[in-house]
This record gives structure tokens, sequence and C-alpha cells, in this order.
């Protein structure tokens, strides 16, 4: 029985941590029931309520912690407006609700978007997307504010 098989998985990854029922949940097997029309998909994985923080030639990042041994800890991807993400995170940190991006140029819009993984490196959903400028000093002016929230 597909419930059964599903609650099942669900038990074994988040209750004994076992890593090998990833793609019963989220990977290859869950997809193959999606196309054929078993299983609607309506997962929440990505990490919550990231936010992201201007700061000199830096960007402060911070989200919820999801506080269970599943998470091994979180990717971070980072781009520029005009580019795509890369297909490799920019940093991969472990269990930990923040991070603070270092060493960007100064007066630039970062946008930023997370990704959960767990200790066989099975990646979750993205987040939502998240922005801030790095600053060129502690002086800061009104103009890449307005030009921050027009995009």
């Amino acid at each position: 029985m597909l419930s059964q098989e599903y609650m099942t998985a669900w038990f074994n990854y988040y209750l004994h941590r076992n890593t090998d029922y990833y793609t019963y949940l989220y990977g290859t097997e869950a997809d193959a029931d999606v196309s054929t029309g078993l299983i609607e998909r309506q997962m929440a994985s990505s990490p919550r309520g990231v936010v992201a923080s201007d700061s000199i030639r830096a960007v402060y990042l911070a989200w919820h912690l999801y506080d269970h041994p599943i998470v091994a800890g979180h990717n971070i991807y980072r781009r520029v407006p005009g580019e795509n993400y890369p297909n490799l995170p920019n940093v991969q940190v472990g269990r930990r609700s923040s991070y603070l991006d270092t060493g960007l140029a100064g007066e630039r819009i970062y946008h930023f978007r997370l990704c959960r993984r767990d200790p066989a490196g099975n990646l979750h959903q993205l987040s939502d997307e998240v922005s801030a400028i790095s600053w060129a000093s502690g002086e800061c002016t009104f103009l890449p504010l307005i030009l921050r929230y027009a995009q």
C-alpha cells in the first residue's frame, strides 16, 4: 500500500535518521510516483525565515535552525544581479543558524539562497531568495537602497 510505504520512509528517514530513505521521500523513487500520478508533491523542506542584512564589505545571513539531527548543515549559494546561481555552493556550513559572508565588493547587491543537506549529502529544497548590500564603508547612501527595492 502506497501510504504505508511513505509512512515507513518518513519514519526511517526522520526518526531513525536513515538517509537511504531520502530517495523515497524526495528523490528518484518519489519522482517516479509523481510522474505516474500516484502522488502529488507538496513538500516544504527548505530553510525557513532566511534574512540577509547589509554590512560593510559583508552580508550577514540568518535563518531558523531546524533542530533535528537529519540536518547536517546548509549550502549557501550567492549571485550578483545579471548572473545565475552557481551549481556548487559558495560555502557549506554545519548545523548553525547564521553566516557572515565577508570579503565582498562594496556598493554591490548580493542575492542568496540556502539549501539544507542531510548527513549523506542529500539536498532539500532551496530557500526563497534574499538580498542585501555590501557597503564599501560605514557611510551609506540612499541611492543603492532605492535600487535594491526596485529589483
